[in-house]
């Protein structure tokens, strides 16, 4: 393959891995924000959060990644989707997975990234398959083994 076409390529993956990114972000947009919600609503997912409810856990992580509720905490919202992610809990996991990609709450692992697209692609999550099948396509999170070994 020509450097041209490698080129191309490289730019169309970035492009469709990007949106796949803004994908997986999105579904932090997809709750109500807290100003639409109950005046305790914050204070009820903490305290369901803390008392390991996987549900209340993404939720706490979205309103830490969007700032909504309270100041915008990328660490703390990797925090709450990772213990989300633990649980079983999908859109969590694949949100994780893009955390690690992208190296936002977190340092940037792509191995790391590519193990938990994968524990949410096992379950049929459709995007963390997406995002695995772009990994694999481009060698991204796996140790390369060196030539004649």
């Amino acid at each position: 393959m020509d450097v041209t076409r490698n080129g191309i390529a490289r730019r169309r993956y970035l492009r469709l891995f990007g949106a796949l990114c803004l994908v997986a972000l999105s579904a932090c947009t997809t709750a109500p924000p807290i100003t639409r919600r109950p005046p305790n609503a914050l204070d009820k997912y903490l305290t369901a959060a803390e008392q390991g409810d996987a549900e209340a856990q993404f939720n706490l992580a979205v309103c830490f990644a969007k700032g909504d509720g309270m100041p915008q905490d990328a660490v703390e919202a990797v925090k709450w989707f990772r213990r989300a992610a633990e649980q079983g809990d999908a859109n969590a996991q694949l949100i994780l997975g893009v955390c690690f990609f992208m190296g936002t709450g977190v340092k940037q692992n792509k191995a790391e990234a590519v193990k938990w697209y994968r524990r949410a692609a096992t379950q049929g999550h459709a995007e963390a398959q997406c995002a695995l099948g772009f990994s694999f396509e481009k060698g991204e999170g796996r140790q390369v083994v060196p030539q004649g070994r």
